[in-house]
């Protein structure tokens, strides 16, 4: 009867050093999810954009990102532009995944929806030096290790433009 009891005691010990371990290891990797928001943009290029009717642009881009945590998978990828802080055009990104513990330039590709044709000439704007007033907001969601998490990133343009002017720099080098 004592061996009976001491072998009961013994799974029911093993069972509970399992589960604690279990609830350590889904710990560990929220933590691993936690570090999404130190992911960073390092460079940004513009490939190409073309128009596509009077009210849409498609781009491709080469962006520089740093992952210091796990492979995530990106998905319902939008940026907004932003021209004094009112909504002027939309740009969709394709899913696409993020090697984990690298530096990766990724080419990726946007479809853009801009609110009106005369968007257009505001972007013009932007473009020729008139940058002041305009901004960018990226969100997103990161998927790894079966966690999810938003992501919002807010950047100015002449942040991105000096990503980019960055990048030329270094590829000049």
């Amino acid at each position: 009867m004592n061996r009976k009891l001491l072998h009961i005691s013994f799974a029911f010990a093993v069972l509970l050093a399992l589960s604690f371990l279990a609830g350590g290891c889904r710990a560990i990797e929220k933590a691993a999810v936690d570090k999404i928001s130190q992911i960073e943009i390092t460079s940004f290029e513009i490939e190409s954009i073309t128009p596509v009717g009077l009210k849409g642009l498609d781009g491709e881009f080469l962006v520089g990102i740093s992952n210091p945590t796990v492979t995530v998978t990106l998905s319902d990828i939008t940026a907004n532009i932003l021209y004094k802080g009112e909504e002027f055009g939309r740009f969709q990104l394709d899913s696409f995944v993020l090697k984990g513990h690298s530096k990766v330039i990724y080419p990726l590709t946007a479809h853009a929806k801009l609110n009106s044709i005369t968007s257009f000439g505001i972007l013009m704007q932007a473009l020729a030096g008139k940058r002041d007033d305009f901004s960018v907001r990226v969100e997103g969601t990161g998927k790894a290790l079966g966690f999810s998490k938003d992501i919002v990133l807010d950047m100015t343009l002449a942040e991105l433009l000096e990503l980019m002017s960055k990048t030329k720099s270094e590829n000049e080098k």
